[in-house]
């Protein structure tokens, strides 16, 4: 009987799986699943809370334990495409995810729900002020133009 496992997620499953191969950084999780680092730790913590023990890699050893014992594996959950959805996850499993994770890293993306930014609050006023007075140069050259371009067309006639 394996009540522990039916009660984690896809991806919590994944997470164990690649924690027990070695990769523990929330950071390196992140990138390799194309989710938030704080998303990382949420998962495995409520994970480890499944599995009765205190931290990931005890959690990832349970995991692998339970799952040598039985390997037979869970039914999916409905509660895993909520979760899936839940933390911005749009892409599917294995080699999908694998080739999005890829584009990500060569676009230099950050993992989806964004990163920390070590901005202060006015340099981030400020650059919304810069874009918005750029928007409006633009939008002032735009409407210069048309009139030019309809003035012009007056003129023909």
């Amino acid at each position: 009987m394996r009540p522990s496992l039916d009660l984690l997620s896809a991806r919590q499953r994944e997470l164990l799986e690649a924690v027990a191969k070695g990769t523990t950084s929330s950071k390196e999780l992140a990138r390799e699943f194309g989710i938030a680092p704080k998303t990382i730790d949420n998962l495995l913590s409520n994970a480890a809370k499944i599995l009765g023990v205190g931290d990931r890699k005890s959690a990832s050893a349970r995991y692998i334990e339970l799952r040598q014992i039985s390997p037979e594996p869970s039914p999916v959950r409905r509660d895993d495409l909520a979760e899936d959805a839940a933390v911005g996850s749009p892409e599917g499993t294995g080699a999908t995810r694998e080739a999005t994770s890829i584009v990500r890293k060569l676009l230099h993306l950050p993992p989806l729900g964004g990163e920390e930014h070590p901005i202060r609050a006015e340099e981030v006023t400020a650059r919304i002020l810069h874009v918005a007075l750029l928007a409006m140069l633009t939008l002032v050259a735009l409407v210069m133009f048309v009139l030019a371009f309809l003035k012009t067309f007056e003129n023909l006639q």
